[in-house]
């Protein structure tokens, strides 16, 4: 069988990448909205983050992002084009 695989708009990066899950992931997804896909780490960064892949409850796409401040706050894209 053939891993699932998921179009998602990266909120670090602000493109839209495919993501590889395993079944597990893809039924987290789609019966929570959020999964996570393991920790990451970009150029300039001092450690990893975990990343998640979430269907925002604001515009309804699919994210990939990390969670932001104190209280792990996930972001849209929206929020962040209007920030």
């Amino acid at each position: 069988m053939e891993m699932p695989t998921v179009k998602a708009f990266n909120l670090y990066t602000g493109s839209e990448e495919k993501v590889k899950l395993t079944l597990l992931q893809w039924l987290k997804l789609k019966l929570f909205g959020i999964t996570s896909v393991g920790k990451r780490r970009y150029p300039r960064w001092r450690g990893h983050l975990p990343f998640y892949i979430y269907k925002c409850p604001n515009c309804g796409g699919m994210h990939l992002d990390y969670p932001h401040g104190y209280r792990g706050v996930l972001l849209c894209s929206q929020e962040v084009a209007g920030a």
